[in-house]
């Protein structure tokens, strides 16, 4: 099962159309494509994040607050391991937008501290995916000079998404969370 991502609003609004030009069907199917595409470029639908966590405990800083990479997805709640031991939201931590504070326990310098999340550029990316499919199956005319430079914007904005997902944080490859503990 794949996890929804984007908006159909907000793939009205980047394609400059209506639900009088477009069928919101079609946009949908789209949204479902792009996420679907985002799960197979990382993976997972989630990151991996360990790279502040990392720097503390080698620099010899023990913190009971972690900031993670990129924001948390406001629809989204992080999975958070101490050790290898899952941590249980509210009990062990608790998060705001990009940080992560250990409540349930102390955590040492030794400490491996492993978040995984969904950052909250994903949305966005599924919008700009699910548009660039709709130009790339001619359900929307790129004949014309709106349509080709819309779509040159597009292009570029999936660009600049592409090497956000390839960027540090690494993706996570280690845990099928949603399999492993059924609670995605």
């Amino acid at each position: 099962m794949v996890v929804t991502l984007g908006g159909t609003t907000a793939v009205y609004r980047i394609t400059r159309r209506t639900t009088d030009e477009v069928a919101e069907a079609d946009v949908v199917s789209e949204l479902e494509s792009a996420a679907r595409t985002i799960v197979a470029q990382t993976t997972r639908q989630y990151m991996f994040d360990r790279q502040n966590a990392t720097f503390l405990r080698a620099s010899g800083v023990v913190s009971q607050v972690y900031e993670t990479y990129f924001a948390i997805a406001s629809a989204a709640v992080p999975v958070v391991y101490v050790n290898s031991i899952l941590m249980v939201e509210d009990t062990d931590y608790t998060y705001t937008t990009s940080v992560i504070t250990f409540t349930g326990q102390t955590i040492s310098s030794g400490d491996v501290i492993e978040i995984y999340y969904q950052p909250d550029f994903f949305d966005d990316y599924a919008n700009y995916i699910a548009a660039e499919n709709m130009y790339s199956t001619a359900l929307i005319d790129t004949s014309n000079a709106v349509g080709k430079a819309s779509y040159d914007t597009i292009k570029e904005k999936i660009r600049e998404y592409k090497a956000l997902i390839s960027y540090k944080p690494h993706v996570a490859k280690a845990r099928d969370h949603k399999n492993s503990y059924g609670i995605f």
